[in-house]
């Protein structure tokens, strides 16, 4: 366990426990859909410069990049806001990252962007990691760099974060937390953008520090900043 209070732009406490005693301050952990928030602040740095349109729709464009087209005709509907906020329509699907040790990165974007809606764009909150690994791939389609390129030039190194990295599966540096993993998964490989970051508790409180809409210097513009802890599903009536 590391544990981090961040308190008025600064750390004021740090403790750290393990069983074996060999856990330092600056040991990383795999932080799981934490990552999501480095993807969402990378997308909306990239709003905030204008090179993209939050509710401007997005996957046409991306299956044309891609060359792998959409099986649902309501996907052309999808915007980035939809992506970001989980009212998308795209199902959850957990055994596609899970349970799926032949599938690769494009396979399963392939198998995203080729499938169905559960519902339709704007109409239902359902938390997906299709919507964030979607997104890694916009990033990359409107930069023409790759998303970890990008998330460490617009967030990650302004913020002085150095320890953070997208790895694999059974990838570990000297130091890390050691998760345990079922012999055949590739789940990291396979969420990338949605899951694969890893970092030390101290970096994600950096990163958390820097996306509060009131403080005196936000990460992002104050109304994207506002936005982004803002109440995404307001309007939709799907009792969620």
């Amino acid at each position: 366990m590391s544990v981090v209070v961040w308190r008025n732009g600064r750390v004021v406490h740090e403790w750290v426990r393990s069983r074996r005693g060999d856990l330092t301050a600056s040991a990383r952990f795999r932080i799981a859909s934490i990552s999501k928030v480095v993807t969402a602040t990378t997308v909306l740095r990239l709003g905030d410069a204008g090179a993209l349109d939050l509710d401007r729709p997005i996957l046409e464009d991306l299956a044309a990049a891609t060359g792998w087209p959409l099986g649902d005709p309501r996907m052309a509907a999808i915007t980035t806001r939809h992506l970001l906020s989980h009212l998308s329509g795209f199902e959850s699907n957990p055994d596609l990252y899970f349970a799926s040790p032949t599938a690769s990165p494009d396979d399963v974007v392939r198998t995203i962007l080729g499938g169905v809606l559960e519902s339709d764009p704007g109409s239902t909150f359902e938390y997906s990691n299709a919507n964030f690994v979607l997104l890694g791939r916009v990033v990359e389609m409107i930069t023409g760099r790759s998303y970890v390129e990008v998330a460490q030039a617009e967030v990650l190194s302004p913020l002085g974060i150095g320890d953070a990295e997208i790895v694999s599966t059974n990838s570990w540096s000297s130091g890390d937390a050691r998760h345990y993993v079922r012999p055949g998964r590739n789940y990291m490989e396979l969420l990338g953008p949605a899951g694969a970051w890893v970092m030390s508790a101290r970096s994600v409180a950096v990163l958390l520090g820097a996306l509060d809409a009131d403080g005196s210097s936000p990460h992002l513009s104050r109304r994207l900043a506002r936005m982004m802890v803002s109440q995404s599903s307001e309007g939709v009536d799907d009792g969620s």
